[in-house]
């Protein structure tokens, strides 16, 4: 598997004559958009009989990016994949979305980020050179857990819009600066795959830090002084009975549960123990245990040797029976099948 890589990018979109766009450069626009950038373009107009595209694409680990400079406007629709977060900023010229929350209007000097499976119409004007980078739902899991929010119960959504001018926003891209450099340097210290692997995360991670989202307030505890490893601040002020059946549960993820037991062992009902889970994780029990599972599965296909390991072994230790459901769960998470896990560099 390639761990770095930077190349040009170009083609052209013609009319077809039938007011329609066609040519090598419009399939390959709609390719490029899908494979490298996890946008999947149903429609695609311009406002110029041609419209010429040149960039650059580049790969760090699991995330793909880089820029597309487009002469005249085109207007795009279609959704973002699955199993991505697409983040589009433009550095000349000005882009509109629409997405699921209504119209966006993005100037340089800020990113907009797209959610997983999100539907968007984006209107690119002239001239503009708009960078796109593609971060995968696994790398964003591995980046949480490594923050302290291993078993997350609700997807992730970034605030909209981050400042990249000044603020917090503006170390990421500076960041983000740095690591392109390096990714264009012939012989860089980022070509080794350890280095590549820490950026990558690095990058994630500060994201996460930098802006807001579903999770922002609990990474912000687990960060603060005298917050240990083994539960985080955010958990206190939770039913002592919900704590402790996720205790529970987190010790010992691999038992065979029942509600009707989890809530016995806590004295409650099954009834209190469920609105519990449902007002403070927005799950049920079992669907926590089943997140867990999933999440300690995926730990431990990142950190396995796949010459000794396959993924049947790690589904069944952890108390997953059926090779569908558990592959099923497993994509929806984290965005990839648990054998692409698997296949990926350890560490």
């Amino acid at each position: 598997m390639t761990v770095t890589d930077a190349r040009e990018l170009t083609g052209e979109i013609a009319d077809d004559g039938r007011g329609g766009k066609t040519g090598a450069g419009l399939a390959e626009l709609r390719r490029l958009l899908a494979d490298v950038f996890g946008i999947l373009v149903e429609d695609a107009a311009g406002d110029a009989d041609r419209s010429r595209f040149r960039g650059r694409k580049y790969r760090l680990g699991q995330i793909l990016g880089g820029y597309l400079d487009l002469w005249q406007g085109v207007s795009l629709a279609g959704r973002i994949a699955d199993t991505s977060y697409v983040l589009l900023a433009p550095a000349l010229g000005s882009a509109d979305a629409v997405l699921d929350d209504g119209p966006v209007a993005v100037l340089p000097g800020h990113v907009l980020v797209a959610h997983p499976g999100e539907e968007m119409r984006l209107t690119v004007g002239r001239r503009c050179r708009l960078w796109i980078v593609n971060i995968p739902l696994s790398a964003i899991h591995i980046a949480l857990s490594a923050l302290g929010e291993a078993t997350t119960t609700r997807p992730l959504r970034f605030d909209r819009l981050m400042n990249i001018r000044q603020g917090p926003g503006q170390s990421w891209v500076r960041m983000a600066t740095l690591i392109r450099q390096e990714l264009e340097s012939e012989g860089a210290l980022v070509e080794v795959p350890d280095v590549a692997r820490a950026y990558e995360q690095a990058l994630v991670e500060t994201l996460l830090r930098v802006h807001r989202h579903t999770y922002s307030d609990q990474i912000e505890r687990q960060s603060a002084p005298g917050v240990g490893d083994g539960g985080g601040q955010h958990r206190d002020h939770w039913p002592r009975v919900l704590r402790a059946v996720l205790q529970q549960i987190d010790e010992h993820p691999t038992r065979r549960y029942r509600i009707d037991d989890l809530a016995g062992d806590a004295g409650v009902s099954t009834k209190t123990l469920q609105k519990y889970f449902r007002e403070h994780l927005g799950v049920t029990p079992i669907e926590y245990l089943r997140i867990r599972r999933l999440d300690l599965a995926h730990q431990a296909l990142l950190a396995a040797d796949r010459s000794t390991t396959n993924v049947e072994t790690v589904m069944r230790r952890l108390g997953f029976r059926s090779y569908g459901h558990f592959s099923r769960h497993y994509q929806q998470r984290f965005g990839q099948l648990p054998g692409d896990t698997l296949r990926l560099p350890p560490g």
